[in-house]
């Protein structure tokens, strides 16, 4: 059976966005049908981006409340198993007017990645169930970004604290909806990643520096282990990457590691075209 499923991952920084990129791109040389779905798409099969969860007595709520943003309220709304799905980035220019500010919100204070921590997992599964079950009777390859291991551990772990162990079982989990899709995990590495890290940081604005530092430091697992300052986060981004090679060993699906220090994209289409057209070769991570 092909690989219908293509995810890639990796810590901050390492290339995951080129190397996704270039995947596409040999697909669409060898003729291939592919989707890609890069970090923070609106469109996202197998995540949930600027949407927000209400259960029936919330939904009915906020109708009634603000009858006046009704009628845009059911335009983003799509029922599911628990509840309403509110994808308010599809009228983001409406809800960013001064006049829609309040229900606005409202709203992102239900968004999916603010919810407890044991409801935003439910409704992560039950969307990887449904892409699943919706790609088997599909042609297209999807490239997905992020969503199988960056996007759990930065809400589960890092955000919320959830234990190790815990979060283990929660990717087992998620693995466990996927695999007869036969997926590929390309994970991307860098050979000294706190200097490329430290590269990125000095290249970023400052505003993105300092909401990272306070991201990883002062919520979840950071605060707990009373991480400080650049050093801290770093020092979570470590933590973390031990946890995704613990996610790697465990895994039932096939993976690759791709080191990617040199960002050589030549080198890398080369090997990743080899590596993709004969995946079914691929035993682990060999």
């Amino acid at each position: 059976m092909k690989n219908k499923l293509i995810l890639v991952e990796g810590l901050p920084g390492v290339g995951k966005t080129t190397i996704s990129k270039t995947i596409k791109q040999i697909f669409h040389k060898q003729n291939i049908k592919s989707k890609l779905f890069l970090e923070g798409e609106i469109d996202q099969p197998a995540d949930y981006e600027s949407v927000a969860f209400f259960n029936e007595k919330e939904y009915e709520e906020i109708i009634k409340k603000h009858p006046e943003n009704s009628e845009i309220i059911k335009k983003i709304t799509q029922k599911n198993k628990k509840g309403y799905l509110l994808n308010y980035k599809e009228e983001i220019d409406y809800f960013i007017r001064e006049e829609n500010k309040n229900i606005f919100e409202k709203i992102k204070e239900k968004d999916i990645y603010e919810l407890p921590l044991e409801l935003h997992q439910e409704l992560i599964l039950e969307k990887w169930d449904e892409f699943s079950k919706k790609i088997k009777n599909e042609d297209e390859v999807y490239i997905i970004e992020c969503c199988f291991i960056q996007n759990p551990i930065t809400y589960s772990f890092i955000r919320e604290g959830e234990s190790e162990q815990n979060f283990l079982k929660y990717i087992k989990k998620i693995e466990d909806k996927i695999i007869s899709s036969n997926p590929l995990l390309i994970y991307v590495e860098q050979d000294d990643y706190e200097k490329s890290f430290k590269k990125i940081v000095e290249e970023r604005p400052t505003e993105w520096k300092n909401f990272f530092i306070d991201y990883y430091t002062n919520q979840g697992y950071g605060k707990e282990s009373n991480k400080k300052d650049l050093k801290g986060a770093i020092e979570v981004l470590k933590k973390r990457q031990k946890i995704e090679q613990k996610i790697l060993n465990d895994l039932k699906i096939k993976y690759k590691v791709i080191n990617n220090t040199n960002y050589s994209i030549s080198k890398t289409e080369k090997m990743l075209e080899k590596l993709i057209l004969n995946s079914n070769k691929i035993t682990k991570n060999d």
